[in-house]
């Protein structure tokens, strides 16, 4: 092997990839709006794209919890039910 290709920051600077997180990490519909009020002014199309991230995130998590890690099951299924 002569280098490594690391497709994983193909997104950088999209910041839908960071207000995923509000699917993730907040604990309901309401902190959410709070959230999405505070960041300011977006388009539709960004929040649609950062609900996208979320399900992959949320779809990564439930994968490698079923493989054997329990701990990210319960995540990953609490991600996308927030969904």
């Amino acid at each position: 092997i002569t280098g490594v290709i690391d497709w994983g920051d193909m997104t950088c600077g999209d910041p839908a990839i960071d207000l995923a997180c509000l699917w993730t990490l907040l604990p309901n519909e309401a902190a959410r709006e709070r959230a999405q009020r505070t960041y300011g002014a977006t388009s539709t199309a960004l929040w649609a794209r950062a609900r996208g991230w979320a399900v992959v995130f949320g779809v990564m998590l439930l994968d490698t919890g079923l493989a054997g890690n329990a701990r990210n099951a319960v995540m990953g299924e609490q991600v996308l039910r927030q969904i």
